[in-house]
């Protein structure tokens, strides 16, 4: 019997097995359970062995506009595992609506403490409305096979209520980063020698308007990271592209961090939604001591904390031109800027560290 089941996409399994975690972010407790506990992982195979099960995850994908890969996860093998734990941790909704068959089986036999971390699954985009009802059956279904639903964004955990009758289930849940190892440490250089930093491959990311942002500002250097596929071709003589996504093999978090360390900003465009995309990337730059500009959305994941130059710089209409103003704002205003930056990781360190996490998270295992 397992004290706790981690329930990853990918990426993690490798790194926990080798004991080659760097940064402890995106592993939602798992190296602090594994200190006391009996923890197990699981992740998403990486081949596709059922063709039946990966054309029906196709059509399913498709028509529900929702995450859905049974062919990745739902085996025999990870159903034993998950029939023997306390706790189940599905660190988000991909994983949680590909595991559906097995979460119905346990709720209706062998009840467990399911615990689901939402960072989009009340935000997606349905493609055919003729099956919106269906998408919204199989959220609801979803919720009744969970135990607790753990919202990292304000933004979507307010939408999520107007979205159930019941809200028992449902709670705010503030996102942790490694503040220990996203810290500063290198001596501040001349802001003449320093970039303006851009990490991200989400889908919300606004990867166009990063081009020109810094087409438009040619007299700064911009070092972007990414491997959105709309940077492959692009050549800028004040622009370098790195590829760059988290768990895969481009860029270590040292290298990351390094990066950080030589950013005189850090700038974030959105598009408008009610997921808190962007936020491990503006924690993770506010504890490095990196001033954070990113676009206000709804989905931005707390209002009430991060205030507009008091400790972020938020961009409100999101075009180009207001980019650019308030980047050339930020430096021309820098004394203030760094004073914002100051408050900012005074905040991540204070709610947003792994400690806080771990024991907000301890207080919902079993």
């Amino acid at each position: 019997m397992y004290d706790i089941v981690f329930v990853f996409k990918n990426n993690r399994l490798k790194s926990f097995v080798n004991q080659t975690i760097q940064a402890k972010d995106m592993f939602y407790g798992l190296p602090f359970f594994s200190n006391f506990c009996n923890v197990k992982v699981i992740e998403f195979k990486n081949t596709d062995s059922n063709k039946f099960l990966t054309k029906l995850d196709r059509v399913l994908s498709k028509s529900l506009s929702l995450p859905i890969y049974f062919s990745k996860i739902v085996s025999l093998k990870n159903f034993k595992i998950l029939n023997d734990t306390k706790n189940i941790i599905l660190v988000n909704e991909s994983v949680a609506c590909s595991l559906i068959p097995i979460l119905i089986f346990l709720k209706v036999f062998n009840k467990k403490n399911v615990i689901l971390f939402v960072m989009g699954l009340y935000s997606k985009d349905i493609n055919y409305k003729i099956f919106k009802i269906f998408h919204i059956l199989y959220i609801k279904l979803l919720k009744t096979c969970v135990s607790q639903i753990l919202f990292l964004g304000k933004g979507e955990y307010q939408k999520a209520k107007l979205f159930h009758k019941s809200n028992k289930k449902l709670s705010y849940f503030p996102f942790g980063i490694d503040t220990e190892f996203w810290s500063n440490d290198v001596q501040k250089q001349d802001i003449k020698n320093k970039h303006i930093i851009f990490v991200g491959n989400d889908s919300n990311r606004d990867f166009e308007k990063v081009k020109l942002i810094s087409q438009q500002l040619s007299e700064f250097n911009f070092k972007i990271i990414s491997n959105n596929k709309i940077f492959n071709n692009f050549h800028s003589k004040n622009v370098e592209v790195i590829q760059g996504e988290w768990g895969k093999d481009y860029l270590e978090d040292e290298e990351l961090r390094n990066l950080y360390s030589n950013s005189k900003l850090s700038i974030i465009p959105l598009f408008e939604g009610t997921q808190p995309s962007g936020q491990s990337v503006a924690l993770q730059s506010m504890s490095m001591g990196v001033p954070v500009l990113i676009s206000k959305t709804k989905g931005f994941w707390d209002l009430e904390l991060f205030k507009h130059k008091k400790n972020i710089y938020f961009v409100n209409e999101n075009s180009v031109e207001e980019w650019v103003d308030a980047i050339k704002y930020c430096l021309e205003n820098y004394e203030q800027i760094q004073k914002m930056s100051y408050n900012a990781k005074i905040l991540t360190d204070d709610v947003y560290n792994l400690n806080v996490f771990y024991n907000n998270l301890s207080k919902h295992i079993n």
